[in-house]
Order: C-alpha cells, then sequence, then structure tokens
C-alpha cells in the first residue's frame, strides 16, 4: 500500500494561539515575542510570519541572552543556547 502525500497547501497551518510565545531581548534594549525559530549557537532563525516573510535569521551576538533567559525563565518558559562540542 502507498502512503497518502497530501498536497502542498494542505500542509500550510498557521500557527497555533496555544503555541507558547519566547520573549527575545536585544542588546539595544528592545524586546520581540516569537513562536516559531530554530536556535543554533550562532543563528535565531525565526519561522514566524506571513507568506510574504518566510523566517529571519539573527546573530545570537545580537541577543541580551541573560535578559533573555531571565525573561523566559520568569514566563515560565525554558530557553538556553545548544550546547556545542567545543
Amino acid at each position: 500500500m502507498r502512503p497518502v502525500f497530501s498536497s502542498p497547501q494542505s500542509r500550510t497551518v498557521p500557527a497555533k494561539e496555544t503555541r507558547v510565545a519566547v520573549t527575545l531581548v536585544y542588546k539595544d534594549g528592545r524586546a520581540e515575542q516569537i513562536r516559531n525559530y530554530l536556535l543554533s549557537p550562532t543563528q535565531l532563525f525565526i519561522l514566524d510570519g506571513n507568506r510574504d516573510v518566510r523566517f529571519r535569521d539573527i546573530p545570537v551576538e545580537q541577543l541580551d541572552l541573560e535578559a533573555t533567559v531571565k525573561a523566559n525563565q520568569e514566563a515560565g518558559v525554558e530557553f538556553a543556547l545548544p550546547k556545542t562540542d567545543e
């Protein structure tokens, strides 16, 4: 039996409102809440947005990591950079 594949339109699902938001705090003091992201040791890829904006990438060095972790801990959200092999 062959697997059933859906069309690209049916695979597009908007972000659910119940997904927990992560707060990013930048070194310049501004903050942003995101819901869909991919995090590497050096880059944060934000996947939130509409069809015109597929993703944005932010160098981790632009974030105030201590303030970002603290803001998320206070909100009960886990946020940590992936460990490196160094």
